[in-house]
């Protein structure tokens, strides 16, 4: 606090340091504190499971910052400027982020000059979890190699409009940039330009916050007592300093405990009673993670069906399609079976959002890292031939039932958005095993007709590019040889293994007639 009141060691400091080690904790409380001293100009967090697609991209950095900036009461005059940049140039909100900074923040704040007293503006803007800024939405990435080089970039264009801002001797606020030393992070605060100037500080063993971390385990323990009417010493003094040691100066541990024992239908006393009956059955590991872990496992082995929760907390992460209607809908089994299988998995990923809809939103990465690892999840570990094994189970049950088990009438999506969806997406997870009939074939086909003819193309063209890359000459799946026999009524006549390149290759463009036949002939919607 003391470097952003009086100033010192350059204007950006980078905080640093493993996950989970309280980065995201300490950005939040200096925010806190900074903004009941009128000292916060403006934040942004990134969070890669947010459900707000925003809080993952860089688009919505300057945008929020500036808006911040636009609704300081303290900053004098800056509002108009601002406004004025906005109304010379109506495409800023295309531009790189560099520009914008520029155009938004730093070209106003020149344009004031000394006009105005900037002693009493707000002193400092955070920006917290670069590391969770997202690669470039919308782009289609041939692979994983790809779609990291263009998170990188991302990074670096982030911290290089922070850096025009700060370098600049006009602009007044200082600068902390909270995030894991990534390569491109790391990379651009080792340029010698930037590091003579940059104060950094990592947090490693030589920062204890274990006293930080029983502190705000004590508050916690304290405000859920009271919202609970247990009063303020329901629990052993010694309990807080306890759990801190346990933390292994890890926030995310306190914070995973906290909003464990705070789940609102199981009594706090009860978690409480849990988590330290966990602890004493605990061996000691070397692994820096092992508490962690251990803690994650023992509250997804609270879940009715551990295994199964654990494939679907995978398959969310596999997915990473931003409509949360969808996921469930394509992942339940039954009605309302994400609240049997997650609802006692709070503490580890949101449910809802701020309207009561729903959303799958992790709190921490460190979650997904070790459901990731064999070594770490143990009988938990689910592999990538299992999250296959379990997603061609759900295509091929949503083919059998002719539809989700989830009503969808209330949801934010059509059944025919969903079906949209579906038959794009259910091409890649067809099973050879599987016993398909004609009529299987005869219902997938139809949904074209229900989605409408603006997907048609699309996903028929999809279609054939994933039965060339998938299957190549092999065509021995059942369903897609059902499917090219079925075709006859596309004139083709018998479909021969010879005809097929040329079949494929035409199929988008007859099926926009097929359709308009079938819809003449009183074809009904799939049920």
């Amino acid at each position: 606090m003391g470097w952003i009141e009086h100033g010192g060691e350059g204007k950006i400091l980078f905080l640093s340091g493993p996950a989970g080690s309280g980065k995201t904790a300490i950005a939040g409380t200096i925010a806190d504190e900074c903004h009941s001293r009128g000292w916060l100009a403006g934040s942004f967090f990134f969070s890669a499971f947010s459900s707000i697609p925003e809080r993952r991209s860089k688009r919505a950095l300057v945008p929020t910052l500036t808006y911040h900036l636009l609704h300081q009461a303290t900053i004098l005059l800056l509002k108009e400027s601002i406004l004025s940049s906005i109304d010379a140039d109506k495409s800023v909100f295309e531009k790189n982020l560099v520009q914008q900074i520029r155009l938004l923040i730093l070209g106003p704040v020149q344009h004031l000059g000394r006009a105005v007293d900037k002693r009493k503006w707000p002193k400092v803007i955070i920006v917290d979890g670069l590391d969770e800024c997202d690669a470039d939405v919308g782009r289609e990435y041939d692979t994983e190699g790809e779609r990291r080089k263009s998170q990188e970039d991302n990074h670096s264009e982030v911290l290089s409009a922070l850096w025009a801002a700060a370098a600049d001797p006009a602009f007044p606020f200082r600068i902390i940039v909270a995030s894991r030393p990534e390569r491109s992070i790391q990379s651009f605060f080792s340029k010698p330009n930037v590091k003579a100037a940059a104060k950094i500080m990592f947090l490693d063993d030589n920062y204890d916050p274990t006293t930080d971390i029983e502190t705000f385990l004590r508050a916690s323990l304290i405000r859920i007592g009271l919202d609970n009417h247990l009063g303020e010493d329901w629990f052993s003094p010694g309990v807080p300093r306890l759990l801190a040691q346990e933390a292994s100066g890890q926030f995310i541990y306190a914070t995973t405990i906290i909003r464990f024992i705070g789940v609102s239908n199981i009594p706090p006393i009860h978690q409480l009673r849990c988590v330290l009956e966990w602890h004493r059955s605990r061996p000691d590991s070397p692994n820096p993670f092992a508490k962690l872990d251990a803690l994650y496992l023992a509250i997804l082995n609270t879940s009715r069906d551990a295994i199964l929760a654990a494939k679907w907390l995978r398959t969310i992460e596999y997915l990473d399609y931003p409509d949360p209607w969808f996921v469930r809908a394509l992942l339940e089994s039954s009605p309302s079976e994400t609240e049997f299988i997650l609802g006692g998995l709070q503490s580890l990923v949101g449910l809802e959002d701020a309207s009561g809809g729903p959303s799958f939103h992790f709190y921490h990465k460190s979650l997904l890292d070790c459901l990731g690892d064999s070594n770490r999840s143990a009988e938990l570990y689910v592999d990538d031939e299992d999250l296959k094994v379990f997603l061609q189970e759900r295509y091929y049950q949503i083919l059998k039932d002719r539809g989700p088990q989830r009503e969808l009438r209330r949801s934010k999506i059509t059944l025919g958005a969903f079906f949209n969806f579906y038959q794009g997406n259910s091409v890649g997870h067809f099973d050879p095993s599987r016993g398909y009939t004609d009529s299987d074939v005869d219902w997938w086909i139809s949904l074209s007709s229900y989605c409408g003819s603006t997907c048609d193309h699309h996903h028929f063209s999809e279609m054939r590019e994933s039965m060339h890359a998938k299957v190549g000459v092999k065509w021995n799946n059942p369903f897609k040889l059902s499917l090219l026999q079925r075709l006859r009524w596309l004139t083709y006549g018998p479909v021969s293994l010879a005809s097929l390149p040329s079949i494929l290759q035409n199929l988008e463009k007859k099926v926009f007639r097929v359709t308009a036949n079938r819809t003449a002939q009183n074809a009904t919607a799939p049920v």
